[in-house]
């Protein structure tokens, strides 16, 4: 093999014994002959590639060196031996751009360790200057690759952050927009209005907001707080919410201040260094939810009163319903006691009426007896004209007399007849002399019937 002893711009001159020389040059270098064979290579090639000086040295290089099968789109070894076979037929130099070649995994026969490099391949010339040999020079780039790859991963993800940063600014500026709420963002120290949403700008539809400090924008607001707690967010940080201010301020345009009632959140924004540069301003109104609750609670208190007065109405009903109730069973028992009474009555006037009846009914026949006498003795005297007949009309006219004393006697009885009603009427004798008074009436009655009748009776 010879040795280069010369260089010029087309080539090497060679001496005797290259390898010592050769194994030691500051870089990864082989030397192929013109069929492509490695006859030499550097120490730091062989550690760039992971191999051996017997395992390469006087193998084709494309058999030590193969493509990687996982990586078919790099097309190494066709890019390699282009190059190659250019500077063979041209005899010139040939730097390839920077590309991957994948060295063969000793620990994992099969597998493959990714690699990238700066190839240049010179040729080495003889005398005549034909190509004896060419000097293959690769710089390991595979750090700087993967360096430059996570950079532009690193700006990927960064530009792809401040993407969605910018989407998610814009969504947020959309919501705020939109947001039923009044929004609006103060800068600096002077509170100067920046962003404001239309629900905000609606609460002062004649102003104009943005640009304009907060105290020259809405100056009817000094002195109900407000900026007061503005001024405290922002030298402090800490955030502030207030519910239901009152709030007064001139919402028409029209010099007249009218009464609202506000919900209030100011927040600290923050720059990229988290210095304090302006506040949030989030409100919402309150006031029909606050004018609402006042509403009811004047109808609560006024139903509050309505009740006492009810409750003293009721008392005072059932005072009266007591006294009323209490005169109502007096009453009751009076009108029991009268009912009792009445009953009673009732009773003795029914125990009146029927001894009436009873009375009527022996009234009635004791003067039917003797009227019969009196009516039979007048017919049978007027029958009686002759004078042997004077004999029986003494006797009818003494028995007339009989029976009308009779009748005069029954008539006193009859007209005692209010003693009945007060109880004074005597009950028949219990020692009634029943034979004579039947012997009486037979024989008035018999004194009456006519030729062949008789009349027959018996005490039992």
């Amino acid at each position: 093999m010879p040795v280069p002893t010369a260089a010029s711009s087309a080539g090497f001159a060679f001496s005797d014994d290259p390898v010592p020389v050769f194994n030691v040059l500051p870089g990864a270098f082989l030397l192929l002959s013109p069929t492509l064979v490695i006859e030499a290579v550097s120490n730091a090639f062989l550690t760039e590639t992971l191999t051996t000086r017997a395992d390469i040295v006087g193998h084709s290089l494309f058999d030590v060196f193969p493509d990687n099968p996982e990586a078919p789109d790099t097309h190494a070894v066709s890019s390699m031996r282009g190059a190659l076979l250019q500077v063979l037929a041209t005899g010139t130099a040939c730097e390839l751009p920077r590309q991957r070649y994948d060295v063969p995994d000793p620990a994992h026969p099969g597998r493959f360790v990714e690699r990238h490099w700066q190839p240049c391949n010179t040729p080495v010339l003889d005398a005549e200057g034909r190509v004896t040999h060419i000097l293959h020079d690769a710089v390991n780039v595979t750090e700087r690759v993967r360096a430059e790859a996570r950079l532009g991963e690193s700006r990927a993800r960064e530009q792809s952050a401040n993407a969605d940063a910018d989407a998610q600014r814009l969504r947020l500026h959309n919501i705020l927009l939109e947001l039923p709420a009044n929004v609006a963002t103060h800068l600096g120290p002077d509170h100067v209005f920046g962003f404001v949403n239309p629900h905000y700008q609606a609460l002062f539809p004649t102003r104009v907001l943005r640009g304009r400090a907060m105290r020259e924008a809405l100056p009817e607001l000094v002195g109900q707080g407000f900026f007061r707690q503005l001024d405290h967010v922002y030298q402090t940080g800490e955030p502030f919410y207030g519910t239901e201010m009152e709030t007064w301020a001139d919402f028409t345009h029209t010099g007249q201040l009218d009464r609202r009632y506000m919900s209030v959140f100011f927040q600290a924004q923050r720059d990229d260094n988290g210095v304090i540069d302006g506040v949030l301003n989030f409100s919402y109104d309150v006031t029909e939810l606050v004018v609402g609750r006042q509403h009811a609670e004047q109808t609560r208190l006024q139903v509050q009163g309505l009740n006492q007065e009810l409750r003293a109405s009721n008392a005072e009903l059932e005072q009266k319903v007591g006294d009323r109730t209490h005169a109502l069973l007096i009453t009751l028992n009076q009108l029991e006691r009268r009912g009792r009474d009445l009953a009673q009555a009732l009773t003795a006037e029914q125990e009146l009426g029927e001894l009436k009846s009873r009375f009527v009914s022996m009234a009635s026949h004791e003067f039917r007896t003797p009227l019969t006498v009196v009516l039979t003795s007048v017919e049978l005297i007027e029958d009686y004209t002759t004078t042997e007949q004077q004999g029986q009309r003494i006797k009818h006219v003494q028995r007339i007399r009989g029976a009308v004393t009779n009748l005069n006697n029954i008539l006193e009885e009859f007209l005692s007849v209010g003693r009945i009603e007060e109880g004074k009427v005597e009950s028949h004798p219990a020692n009634l002399d029943l034979p004579t008074l039947l012997a009486e009436t037979a024989a008035d009655v018999r004194a009456l019937l006519k030729p062949g009748q008789t009349i027959d009776w018996q005490v039992q």
